[in-house]
């Protein structure tokens, strides 16, 4: 059976990069496939594509307890390790609207995203990003609201989300930070299971319970620990429910 077509083929839809004012340093999937960082996302990937086949999953929220512990640098870095396999269909959305960034890491210009489509602004068509070199699609921000209309709608996001999944084979939300936004557990909601992304420091059990508390009742896959130097360690991957409060 032929798979479902997901977007025209108008040039507006096809953006390249890996040249200059392209990808961000930080996509060492892309920038530095042959890098001790390249290989752990790897790793990372076919630990949670594992979990995911197990359990039937298609949807992973990568989360941090607070901004600043590279939670969008691994969402970016798992959804180009998985396009560059090059035998499934890769989304990557960002969940997060009060801070974007995903234009800028990815090198796109402006454009309609998840905001609008939740305003009902735009379609789908409208707003995915077809990324050539690997095949990934992006679904970004869009357009920012003012900061005191900044809400999303948990409802519409998980319509939207059920209507990605049959498009897609695996979808990657990059989420606002839990402790910081109220936004960040209706993202976590529409998902399948959730990734924690985080620093370590003396808080750090804290940091867990309160992102954990923050997810509901959101499955857990596990924790990546990112160190000043922005090594990467698991903190056991496992499907869990979310820790007890």
């Amino acid at each position: 059976m032929a798979r479902e077509r997901i977007v025209p083929d108008e040039p507006q839809f096809l953006e390249r990069f890996g040249q200059a004012g392209g990808l961000a340093s930080s996509a060492v999937a892309v920038n530095a496939p042959r890098s001790v960082a390249a290989d752990r996302y790897r790793l990372l990937h076919f630990r949670i594509e594992r979990l995911c086949e197990e359990h039937g999953l298609k949807c992973v929220a990568v989360a941090s307890a607070e901004p600043g512990a590279g939670r969008t640098t691994t969402v970016l870095n798992l959804a180009l390790t998985a396009a560059r396999l090059g035998d499934r269909r890769v989304l990557l959305v960002e969940g997060d609207l009060r801070r974007p960034c995903l234009e800028r890491l990815l090198g796109l210009p402006p454009g309609p995203g998840l905001a609008d489509l939740l305003d009902g602004d735009a379609e789908i068509d409208a707003c995915l990003r077809r990324l050539a070199r690997p095949p990934l699609f992006a679904i970004t921000a869009g357009r920012r609201p003012d900061e005191a209309d900044v809400e999303l709608d948990g409802r519409r996001l998980r319509a939207l989300v059920a209507v990605l999944k049959h498009k897609f084979d695996e979808i990657y939300l990059d989420m606002p930070a839990l402790l910081e936004s109220a936004d960040a557990s209706l993202v976590a909601s529409a998902a399948d299971a959730a990734l924690l992304v985080l620093r370590p420091r003396a808080s750090a059990y804290e940091a867990i319970r309160g992102a954990a508390e923050a997810l509901g009742g959101a499955r857990i896959l596990g924790c990546v620990l990112n160190d000043a130097e922005g090594r990467m360690a698991e903190l056991g991957l496992g499907m869990r429910p979310a820790l007890p409060g």
